[in-house]
């Protein structure tokens, strides 16, 4: 019968062990959900940047192309004012398109967004499933 406080002994060890096991497993997966959010966070800090920096790009790049046309219009405003404007227009009209195309490109190549949240998913269905 001396065996048996040493089985009572290993037992608690082992139930102690699988408590700072199953903590540890919870410990881990708080940290990556952690680090998850804050690159989250910066990822959309980053992104407003971009945003608005492209933001005031675009509205350089406008102010600066309505007044080459202003330019062009005046510069021949005394020889060919009509074909001055013409041109103008002819010029805003394939800018746009090339835009139109840029976008069309651009939306066809996008990026699928579900691939980390998937595999967030993923690491939290398998630490549920170790812990139980």
């Amino acid at each position: 019968m001396a065996g048996e406080p040493d089985v009572a002994q290993a037992a608690r060890n082992l139930a102690d062990s699988l408590a700072r096991l199953k903590q540890d497993a919870v410990n881990f997966g708080v940290g990556k959900i952690e680090g998850a959010r804050h690159s989250a966070e910066a990822e959309v800090r980053r992104r407003i940047v971009v945003v608005a920096g492209a933001c005031a790009a675009l509205l350089f790049i406008v102010l600066a192309i309505v007044f080459a046309g202003v330019a062009v219009i005046l510069a021949f405003a005394d020889t060919h004012p009509a074909l001055a404007a013409a041109g103008v227009a002819v010029g805003y009209l394939l800018l746009a398109g090339l835009a139109a195309w840029l976008m069309a490109r651009a939306h066809r190549r996008r990026p699928k967004a579900l691939g980390q949240v998937a595999s967030l998913a993923g690491l939290l269905l398998r630490l549920r499933r170790a812990v139980r």
